[in-house]
Protein backbone atom coordinates (compact mmCIF):
# COMPACT_ATOMS: atom_id res chain seq x y z
CA UNK A 1 0.00 0.00 0.00
CA UNK A 2 2.43 2.60 1.21
CA UNK A 3 5.44 1.80 -0.44
CA UNK A 4 3.11 2.46 -4.18
CA UNK A 5 2.38 5.94 -2.74
CA UNK A 6 4.52 8.73 -3.66
CA UNK A 7 4.51 12.65 -3.54
CA UNK A 8 4.02 12.78 -6.99
CA UNK A 9 0.47 11.63 -6.31
CA UNK A 10 -0.37 15.29 -4.51
CA UNK A 11 -2.06 17.26 -8.01
CA UNK A 12 -2.22 20.89 -7.34
CA UNK A 13 -4.45 22.50 -9.70
CA UNK A 14 -5.18 26.12 -9.71
CA UNK A 15 -7.75 28.68 -11.43
CA UNK A 16 -8.45 32.29 -11.60
CA UNK A 17 -11.39 33.04 -9.41
CA UNK A 18 -12.45 36.13 -11.25
CA UNK A 19 -11.69 38.75 -8.48
CA UNK A 20 -8.91 41.58 -8.50
CA UNK A 21 -7.32 42.58 -5.45
CA UNK A 22 -4.79 45.18 -4.62
CA UNK A 23 -2.12 42.67 -5.43
CA UNK A 24 -3.40 41.30 -8.43
CA UNK A 25 -5.68 38.64 -9.70
CA UNK A 26 -7.05 36.06 -6.97
CA UNK A 27 -5.82 32.38 -7.91
CA UNK A 28 -7.51 29.41 -6.16
CA UNK A 29 -5.14 26.80 -5.91
CA UNK A 30 -6.27 22.77 -4.90
CA UNK A 31 -3.79 20.41 -3.36
CA UNK A 32 -5.30 16.82 -3.32
CA UNK A 33 -3.75 13.58 -2.59
CA UNK A 34 -4.40 11.15 -4.70
CA UNK A 35 -2.81 7.66 -2.58
CA UNK A 36 -4.78 6.10 -0.17
CA UNK A 37 -2.38 6.92 2.37
CA UNK A 38 -2.17 9.90 4.32
CA UNK A 39 0.70 12.48 3.60
CA UNK A 40 2.22 14.43 6.04
CA UNK A 41 4.94 17.22 5.99
CA UNK A 42 3.84 18.52 2.64
CA UNK A 43 7.09 20.55 1.20
CA UNK A 44 5.91 22.13 -2.38
CA UNK A 45 7.86 24.41 -4.70
CA UNK A 46 6.69 27.66 -4.46
CA UNK A 47 9.54 30.20 -6.09
CA UNK A 48 8.04 33.40 -6.42
CA UNK A 49 5.25 32.82 -3.78
CA UNK A 50 5.03 36.79 -2.37
CA UNK A 51 1.41 37.52 -2.06
CA UNK A 52 1.69 40.96 -0.67
CA UNK A 53 -1.51 40.14 1.32
CA UNK A 54 -0.29 37.84 4.68
CA UNK A 55 -1.22 34.38 3.77
CA UNK A 56 -2.67 31.68 6.12
CA UNK A 57 -0.45 30.04 7.36
CA UNK A 58 -2.10 27.33 8.30
CA UNK A 59 -2.66 26.35 4.59
CA UNK A 60 0.66 27.27 3.17
CA UNK A 61 3.77 28.56 4.83
CA UNK A 62 6.63 30.08 2.90
CA UNK A 63 9.56 27.93 4.40
CA UNK A 64 12.66 30.16 1.92
CA UNK A 65 14.44 29.06 -1.01
CA UNK A 66 11.57 28.88 -2.99
CA UNK A 67 9.72 25.79 -1.33
CA UNK A 68 6.56 26.24 1.02
CA UNK A 69 5.11 24.09 3.92
CA UNK A 70 1.45 22.59 3.43
CA UNK A 71 -1.26 22.50 5.97
CA UNK A 72 1.12 23.11 8.61
CA UNK A 73 2.48 19.78 7.93
CA UNK A 74 -0.42 18.13 8.88
CA UNK A 75 -2.38 15.26 7.08
CA UNK A 76 -3.25 15.73 3.86
CA UNK A 77 -5.70 12.65 3.22
CA UNK A 78 -7.35 11.78 -0.02
CA UNK A 79 -10.73 13.22 -0.11
CA UNK A 80 -9.94 15.96 1.80
CA UNK A 81 -8.18 18.71 -0.40
CA UNK A 82 -6.71 21.67 0.84
CA UNK A 83 -7.61 24.79 -0.39
CA UNK A 84 -6.25 28.64 -0.31
CA UNK A 85 -6.04 31.30 -2.46
CA UNK A 86 -3.46 34.16 -3.65
CA UNK A 87 -2.94 37.58 -5.28
CA UNK A 88 -0.53 37.84 -7.84
CA UNK A 89 -0.17 39.61 -11.51
CA UNK A 90 1.07 36.52 -12.92
CA UNK A 91 0.07 32.76 -12.36
CA UNK A 92 2.45 30.93 -10.01
CA UNK A 93 4.26 27.83 -10.60
CA UNK A 94 3.52 25.40 -7.32
CA UNK A 95 5.29 21.52 -7.41
CA UNK A 96 5.13 18.36 -4.87
CA UNK A 97 8.45 18.19 -3.80
CA UNK A 98 8.70 16.26 -0.40
CA UNK A 99 6.23 14.45 2.08
CA UNK A 100 6.18 11.83 4.26
CA UNK A 101 4.16 9.23 3.30
CA UNK A 102 1.78 6.96 6.25
CA UNK A 103 -0.74 4.29 5.99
Amino acid sequence: MGEQCKTSDISIIQQVTGKQGPWGTEFQVVVSNNCECAQFELVIGCPGFNPGAPEDTRWIHRLGNGDCLINSGYAIIRGFPIIFFYESNTQLLFTPKTSDIRC
